[in-house]
């Protein structure tokens, strides 16, 4: 009984009709993931999933290159912007040598300030001088001790450097008022001021410097000589002589002669204002004659003032005393034979010896 009921089983269910296939639209409408073609629901499991793996994998590698593409361009643009903006921060500093020639002077004397300069474009000193290239020569003449200070400037920022000068304190100062008749001098005290002066200079002395004032001058307002009997134009009337050198100022015309040898020739000829008051200054050693001011010319060497002058060489001219000087104030140092070399106009002469 048991083996026919089992058989009359399986006989029937092979003889069912299959289940009519289920209508659909979209795949979505069927189940079990069947998949729908031509309107009905047909198995097709292996191919679904075939296809389903082969979009995915479409889709993931279009997201990865578009991704890829987006993140190089923004590293680009990156460092782009950070390698312009340290160019601009490096600028290399100005870097400035800066010296004087001479770190001392005798008051009046000058010297040379040099400035070199590297990644700049233009530096300035001050002290008067102003603006000067990045490699530059200045001459100076300070009066006193000065510290002179550089500044050069570039696209890296700034440079400073500084050189003093100094000039050693005056041995013996005078102080000529011309127009009071006084003078005050800290070794001879204070007096009366004649025409003339006789100007000492110590063995200790190198010289000294002179600032003199004249206003409108006429006639021969200022002579100088290192000789007591020079009368002008390199002349000396009473004691004719090779050391005769002198600088005098007739009119407007300030002159320089060596001796009064031959002929009296002129080292230099430089003019002043006529009218108004005038300050210039000179520098007076062994050999050397220097003025300076709103004129500047010199005269350098045996031609120039001495003050220890060697054999004249030639026995008919008397040597005249070393180092002593005569001034002549609105006058010649002497009038012996020229009483008519006057002028006006001398106010002041300052005198600094070293």
């Amino acid at each position: 009984m048991t083996r026919l009921l089992i058989v009359l089983v399986a006989v029937g269910a092979a003889c069912q009709p299959p289940p009519p296939a289920a209508e659909c639209d979209v795949s979505a409408d069927c189940a079990g993931g069947a998949l729908c073609v031509a309107g009905a629901c047909v198995a097709g499991e292996g191919e679904g999933e075939g296809e389903g793996e082969g979009e995915g994998e479409g889709e993931g590698e279009g997201e990865g290159e578009g991704e890829g593409e987006g993140e190089g361009e923004g590293e680009g643009e990156g460092e782009g912007e950070g390698e312009g903006e340290g160019e601009g921060e490096g600028e290399p500093a100005p870097v400035v040598t800066f010296s004087a020639d001479a770190s001392e002077l005798r008051q009046g004397l000058s010297t040379i300030l040099r400035v070199s300069a590297q990644n700049a474009t233009g530096c300035t000193i001050d002290n008067g001088v102003g603006a000067v290239a990045v490699t530059a020569a200045v001459v100076v003449r300070p009066l006193v001790t000065t510290t002179f200070r550089v500044q050069c400037t570039g696209p890296g920022g700034n440079a400073n450097a500084s050189a003093t000068i100094t000039i050693p304190a005056c041995a013996n100062t005078c102080d000529l008022d011309v127009a009071a008749g006084t003078f005050d001098c800290t070794t001879e005290g204070t007096g009366a001021l004649a025409e003339v002066a006789n100007l000492t200079i110590l063995p200790s002395m190198r010289g000294a410097h002179f600032e003199v004032e004249v206003c409108d001058p006429t006639g021969f307002s200022f002579h100088l000589a290192d000789s007591t009997s020079s009368d002008g134009f390199g002349g000396d009337g009473a004691n004719p002589s090779c050391y005769d050198a002198e600088v005098q100022l007739n009119g407007t015309t300030l002159q320089a002669f060596a001796n009064d040898l031959g002929a009296a020739a002129s080292q230099f000829s430089v003019a002043i204002p006529a009218a108004g008051c005038t300050v210039f200054s000179m520098v007076v050693e062994d050999q050397l004659f220097e003025v300076f001011g709103p004129v500047t010319a010199s005269v350098v060497g045996a031609a120039s003032f001495r003050l220890d002058p060697p054999a004249c060489g030639d026995a008919s001219q008397p040597q005249q005393l070393d180092r002593l000087w005569t001034l002549g104030m609105n006058r010649v140092a002497d009038l012996t034979f020229n009483a008519g070399r006057r002028g006006t106009g001398l106010r002041r002469v300052e005198i600094c010896f070293r």
